[in-house]
């Protein structure tokens, strides 16, 4: 018989972030079993002493588990919540995985110094702080097309900074005499989540991000440290009352998720050492997740892929239309005459939807990574984009209350003429339109093709006529999906166009044109 539990010590880090996230274990187990009583036991870890050697040149295993683990094993506490990014691989004899809560947001938020934009006038070079090695991977070459190019092309450099998420901005917007200054800092954007959800740490959270700049990196570009944004809770083996607790807040999505991120983590190695985010992501429109993995192995060799379960699908043989390579060339489009009224927040669809020279006062969202790097070029600040899946993919990112983002309702889009009626009446403003370059060779190859890869739903509205042999459409996973299926077809649905070019070369479908396919994912 499982003994009945009336009251349970918590072991956590000291930090504001860390016992934001044991409170919400806490929370959950109240709600579960009321009148339970949860007693907070802070703990110091090795990590949390030393906070300026990087954490991959401390020769300690469990950085900032190895004290918690020893107290929960000496029974001083019942369990141990943790940020399960900081967990190894490997953990001690005698304990074990409880629960993992739902995942909080993924993604990594770069904070900047409000005067961001003066420096890169001048051609000034970017410090940006963080402790992570794969951070100092992914990061500069991002910024380096996503940051405004108001003067000379963006120099990035990185810097070591170490702390908790209130230090490290106090760091940024504060800098002690002699002390290396930043002009952003990267962290997670769940663990300032946490901070603002917390009533201990909301108002100096708050206060420590007032006036400054966001960027939110797209996990395409930028995935995250395996298990990012989990909250963990273990107990001891053999505890069958304190695993019986915590069964109720155990999510198996979750747990699915952690656990192919892992394994790409034991193939490319880990650890503080580690260079490479590996991010599962479920999208809309796809039954099966996919994995992005950028950065370097331990080797420091390129180990950029995207893993998805393609469909099993017989391919008839014949051509392909891809109407994205090349897509560009099937419109000719015209600026429209706009009255664009003052929002606050603009979702810009293309680069060609934001009128030359116009530079609104409005926070700026985009549909995707290569739209943001051509506004960017343009001279304007990107705060995020929707990574191509579409902006329901983003709804609840935007929601995240560091962002201090207002409703949608109250946001205007920028697209084209074809597309206003997609969005709710009065919010979408057309600010060009396209009509079909009747010379592109693209229309003609169409009509014999027997396999179409559509690039937007734009491009079937306009062309789907001439689309007469093509068996199998496909598209990516964001709102050309939505468009095909209103439109009765059975689109195979991909996370993206590249996977898509290599679903065709696994295929060997039309083997001059594959070949063709080949070179461009290479």
């Amino acid at each position: 018989m499982i003994q009945q539990i009336s009251k349970i010590r918590i072991g956590t880090r000291t930090s504001l972030m860390a016992m934001a996230q044991a409170k919400k274990v806490a929370a959950r187990l109240q709600a579960q079993n009321p009148g339970l009583v949860c007693e907070m036991v802070g703990i110091t870890p090795s990590g949390d002493k030393d906070k300026k050697t990087p954490l991959w040149q401390m020769d300690v295993v469990g950085i900032f588990s190895h004290e918690l683990d020893e107290r929960l094993l000496a029974q001083d506490v019942d369990c141990v919540v943790h940020s399960f990014k900081d967990l190894g691989t490997e953990r001690p004899k005698g304990i074990k995985m409880a629960a993992l809560l739902p995942r909080d947001n993924p993604r990594d938020i770069i904070l900047f110094n409000p005067n961001i934009e003066e420096k890169l006038k001048k051609g000034e070079e970017i410090c940006i702080g963080t402790s992570s090695p794969r951070r100092m991977v992914q990061v500069p070459d991002f910024l380096s097309q996503a940051l405004p190019q108001v003067g000379p092309s963006p120099r990035i450099c990185t810097a070591v900074l170490r702390g908790n998420a209130n230090s490290r901005i106090e760091k940024l917007k504060n800098p002690q005499e002699g002390a290396q200054k930043y002009d952003g800092i990267v962290l997670a954007l769940a663990g300032l989540t946490r901070l603002l959800e917390d009533d201990a740490a909301t108002a100096v959270t708050q206060q420590l991000l007032s006036g400054l700049k966001v960027m939110v990196l797209p996990l395409t570009q930028c995935p995250t440290a395996p298990g990012q944004g989990l909250v963990c809770v273990e107990v001891r083996e053999g505890d069958e009352a304190m695993q019986s607790l915590m069964a109720p807040l155990h999510c198996r999505q979750t747990e699915s998720q952690v656990q192919a991120e892992r394994e790409i983590l034991l193939r490319h190695g880990g650890g503080c050492h580690q260079r490479f985010g590996a991010t599962q992501l479920h999208l809309p429109n796809l039954t099966n997740p996919v994995m992005l993995v950028r950065g370097e192995n331990k080797d420091e060799e390129r180990v950029d892929e995207d893993i998805w379960q393609a469909p099993d699908i017989t391919v008839q043989a014949g051509t392909v239309w891809d109407g994205q390579s090349q897509g560009e060339n099937l419109f000719i489009a015209q600026p429209v005459q706009a009255d664009i009224p003052e929002a606050p927040v603009m979702f810009v669809t293309h680069a060609r939807a934001m009128p030359e020279g116009f530079m609104p006062a409005s926070r700026l969202w985009v549909s995707g990574v290569q739209t943001w790097f051509k506004l960017a070029k343009r001279g304007l600040w990107v705060e995020g984009c929707g990574e191509g899946f579409g902006i329901d993919f983003l709804k609840n990112t935007l929601a995240e209350p560091v962002l201090s983002l207002p409703p949608l309702a109250t946001w205007k889009v920028l697209t084209h003429a074809g597309a206003v009626g997609h969005w709710p009446k009065g919010q979408a403003i057309a600010t060009y339109q396209l009509t079909l370059n009747a010379q592109s060779p693209l229309l003609e190859d169409l009509s014999r093709a027997t396999t179409a890869w559509w690039g937007s739903g734009t491009q079937y509205e306009y062309l789907g006529e001439q689309a007469t042999h093509v068996t199998l459409h496909a598209c990516g996973a964001g709102r050309t999906a939505d468009t095909l299926r209103a439109r009765g077809l059975n689109p195979v649905v991909f996370p993206s166009h590249s996977i898509f070019l290599k679903w065709l070369q696994d295929k060997a479908v039309h083997p001059q044109k594959t070949q063709e396919l080949k070179a461009s994912v290479q």
